[in-house]
């Protein structure tokens, strides 16, 4: 979507435009419910303008519905409040489905997420496997990452301007660093870096953080 009236019904010709160019090739549309939720009367300029940006995509699909060399893809967690229009034959009439992982599957990525952290010997994946029933691969991680903030909130009472050069130890990104307290008087003093193991106490209250934005979504969504 685009700020002024038009924008985005021109950018979905040009996006198809352009994959006739360069076919043969796969135009990939994610989170479509965006632009292709079930139309409705609204007064509203915004709502008027996604409903044109969908109007364009109907039938750019239509037009390309012959051409073998192109293949449209759309993802989406909603597939509840799309548009009947956009399931049609010939248009995105075939559906996947990705499953949230089994037991198996979210300990594994639960030992991925946290391989660059600092983990207690006794944490039992699989019994946080079993705790997160119903979890989708974001809220897993998630809670790897709420474990690690938990944990350095515990044990880490000051990290040195040398120790950013190591904290990757605990996470590979920056990001999660905005909570540390830098004592700029200490530049040139003995690096004093707290490694902190994250137990398996810190992925459970993890899980139940998680747990709780995840009420939240659900409520705010119903």
């Amino acid at each position: 979507m685009q700020m002024f009236i038009g924008d985005g019904a021109k950018l979905v010709r040009d996006a198809f435009q352009l994959a006739k160019e360069k076919a043969p090739c796969i135009i990939f549309i994610d989170e479509i419910d965006a632009i292709g939720t079930k139309r409705f009367d609204s007064e509203v300029s915004g709502d008027r303008e996604v409903q044109r940006t969908m109007l364009e995509l109907l039938n750019q699909l239509d037009g390309f519905s012959s051409d073998e060399r192109i293949k449209v893809i759309a993802a989406t967690n909603r597939a509840d409040i799309l548009d009947p229009a956009l399931m049609r034959s010939g248009r995105l009439d075939r559906k996947i489905e990705f499953p949230h992982p089994t037991e198996e599957a979210r300990a594994r990525i639960l030992q991925i997420h946290s391989r660059k952290m600092n983990v207690h010997p006794d944490v039992n994946f699989e019994e946080l496997a079993r705790s997160t029933d119903d979890f989708n691969g974001a809220q897993l991680k998630a809670v790897c990452v709420e474990a690690g903030m938990l944990a350095l909130r515990r044990d880490a009472t000051e990290v040195l301007f040398c120790a950013f050069l190591i904290l990757p130890i605990i996470f590979t990104s920056l990001s999660y660093l905005a909570q540390y307290m830098v004592d700029e008087q200490s530049y040139d003093s003995q690096l004093m870096l707290i490694l902190v193991q994250v137990t398996h106490e810190d992925f459970n209250e993890g899980i139940i953080q998680v747990q709780a934005k995840k009420k939240s979504s659900l409520n705010y969504y119903a």
